[in-house]
């Protein structure tokens, strides 16, 4: 039900979002990214979704990151973009493609795709990544890979951390908290958190596995969530 009236909500301001992608297009990528961020604030107040942004003091603007954070619902990607200052690239899986609107923000934001049920094609993504990464540009990615639709989180897959190891850049975890609530969940309205931890050096995760490097941010994610929910 709450889906359902957020995007009849939303849909006053499909053609302005639509128009202001492609209006993005045209810009430099850093100019892209910021002007995407003024026009989903306008949006966001608009559907009075309150976001609240911890831990800025920790992103990492002088070099790339891998951002690295939980999936919790549809909305994830218009909260993390609000909160997070730095210009990245998202990851999303090829069905990402079919959604409206954010489709066309997607395209803009110079998204990498991929399709998770074959696996050269998540071969091909990490690798696509890890050139993003050694040519300058910041990534993000969410290794469970689907939503959680809680406060819960699935397993972070190991091979969504690999483009850091193999580009030997940092990974900069980040928290979302209650974004399932609006259109997920029938529980009591909440604000919506977004917590930006203290960036993971590669040379302190060099030795390790990607399972235990997948673990170990996992848990860090975790920790956040149960301070902040």
């Amino acid at each position: 039900m709450r889906q359902a009236l957020f995007w009849l909500k939303m849909a006053p301001y499909i053609p302005y979002l639509l128009c202001c992608a492609k209006k993005a297009k045209a810009m430099p990528f850093e100019k892209r990214y910021a002007y995407a961020r003024e026009v989903l604030e306008i949006v966001l107040k608009k559907l009075h979704v309150e976001i609240h942004v911890f831990g800025t003091e920790h992103l990492v603007k002088d070099e790339p990151v891998l951002f690295v954070g939980n999936h919790q619902s549809s909305i994830d990607a218009f909260v993390y973009l609000y909160a997070n200052s730095v210009a990245n690239r998202p990851v999303s899986k090829v069905a990402g493609k079919k959604i409206p609107v954010l489709s066309a923000w997607y395209d803009a934001l110079g998204t990498i795709y991929f399709d998770r049920s074959d696996m050269r094609d998540a071969l091909r993504m990490v690798k696509d990544v890890t050139q993003a990464l050694i040519h300058g540009d910041s990534v993000t990615i969410f290794p469970e890979g689907t939503r959680s639709k809680s406060q819960h989180m699935g397993e972070f897959k190991p091979g969504a951390l690999k483009p850091a190891m193999m580009a030997k850049k940092a990974i900069q975890p980040f928290a979302l908290v209650n974004a399932y609530i609006p259109l997920d969940s029938n529980e009591e309205i909440k604000p919506v958190y977004c917590i930006f931890l203290p960036p993971v050096p590669y040379e302190s995760i060099k030795d390790k596995s990607t399972t235990e490097v997948a673990a170990f941010v996992q848990n860090q994610i975790r920790e956040a969530i149960r301070q902040y929910a």
